[in-house]
């Protein structure tokens, strides 16, 4: 009996040791990928000032966050949005490209949005939580930042614009079809691994006919639908209708002469957001003669954490154009 719980112990033993083990590990390899991929910046109260949940609007995440530089009341601004599938994510998710920036003297903002599946809880023209809701929002947080950056004694005239993921999305939409409506000039936009061309992420045409659809496919057209407009559906939407409404959401389809350069980051080998959507933005962006970047890290999904020496270079990238633009 006591052999047998010896034997019991030594195999509990190992047991507990293989978990710390391997649990070390895979914190280290956690760790090391966010650190390649550019995620961990440190900040210190001697950097700068953080402004904490300042409001935009009525609505629950109608938010913002403004940090400034520790000197000087700087005139540039870059603005970072999160992503999460446009369903889930925070403000603070981007603080490390906004610490990163505010360091090197520039003022830098996060903000939150209405995701997909929140409550429509501010005065909008739109009827339902939409990509078209969330560039009314992003318009109305710009006229905020630029207003508390004044009452801090900050003039920005001018601005940056990125995003991560569905952040990268909302960003180049927003740079290449509502530039316009910004109370700051754009001066360039950045896009993380965002998805550029809709229909490429969501392929609907693929789908035969509406004969062919089943109750959930017709449920996800009418979702396609209502998340892209903001508007009610009448009826079945056509495929082709759906396919309209993912191409107008989509940035790729709305490079202009006149829109904002690009740092576009993608992952060689991102299997959620393919590196074609970095690609197709390019190829418009060039054949409007707008200047742009295009990084595709080699090594990297979509978390972009396994090629430090690129991030190094849309690091680098990214100050050039601050200093070109900005």
């Amino acid at each position: 009996m006591k052999l047998i719980l010896r034997i019991i112990g030594y195999v509990l033993g190992v047991v507990v040791l293989l978990a710390i083990v391997g649990g070390g590990y895979l914190y280290f390899q956690l760790r090391k990928q966010l650190r390649d991929g550019g995620k961990i910046v440190e900040w210190n109260d001697s950097d700068g000032t953080i402004y904490h949940d300042l409001r935009y609007g009525a609505g629950e995440r109608c938010t913002f966050d403004l940090i400034l530089p520790s000197e000087g009341h700087p005139s540039a601004l870059l603005l970072f949005i999160h992503g999460g599938s446009w369903t889930s994510g925070q403000k603070e998710d981007m603080y490390y490209e906004a610490y990163r920036y505010a360091k090197q003297g520039y003022a830098t903002a996060t903000i939150n949005y209405v995701r997909l599946g929140d409550p429509l809880d501010y005065d909008s023209r739109f009827a339902h939580v939409s990509f078209s809701a969330v560039m009314e929002q992003i318009t109305m947080a710009i006229q905020a930042i630029k207003r508390e950056g004044e009452a801090l004694g900050c003039n920005f005239t001018r601005m940056a614009i990125g995003g991560y993921s569905a952040g990268g999305h909302l960003a180049m939409l927003y740079a290449t079809r509502h530039a316009s409506e910004s109370a700051i000039p754009i001066g360039f936009q950045i896009s993380w691994v965002g998805p550029a061309d809709m229909p490429l992420l969501f392929p609907v045409d693929r789908l035969v006919s509406e004969a062919t659809l089943d109750d959930e496919q017709r449920q996800q057209l009418s979702g396609f639908m209502q998340s892209t407009t903001g508007h009610s559906v009448d009826g079945e939407p056509t495929i082709e209708a759906t396919m309209q409404a993912l191409r107008d959401s989509s940035p790729v389809n709305h490079v202009t002469l006149a829109t904002p350069p690009a740092i576009l980051v993608y992952g060689g080998e991102d299997v959620m957001v393919v590196k074609g959507h970095g690609e197709r933005m390019a190829a418009a962006l060039e054949a409007c003669g707008v200047e742009h970047q295009l990084f595709i890290f080699p090594n990297s999904g979509h978390e972009l954490g396994r090629d430090p020496e690129y991030t190094e270079r849309v690091n680098q990238a990214v100050s050039t154009f601050c200093k070109r633009y900005l």
